[in-house]
């Protein structure tokens, strides 16, 4: 599974995309079977911190997004 990490308004470390690849490596192996590609949009604006993830599974494409006051909870 590829997946790409970008990030919006926020300081790009590699502990960060290391989390976030590792929460949705561990995500897609719970419930998915065959997964596909994945693109993962992190981005600030000023106390808004958002995630947008979206994923293509067999043919269906999948989209989640959440914003909270924490970039690692969203």
């Amino acid at each position: 599974m590829q997946i790409t990490v970008t990030f919006r308004g926020v300081e790009p470390t590699q502990a960060l995309r290391a989390y976030v690849t590792d929460k949705l490596e561990r995500l897609v192996r719970k419930y998915l079977k065959r997964p596909g590609d994945a693109h993962v949009i992190l981005s600030v604006a000023k106390a808004r911190h958002s995630a947008e993830i979206a994923l293509q599974a067999d043919h269906v494409p999948l989209v989640a997004k959440e914003t909270t006051g924490d970039l690692y909870a969203a």
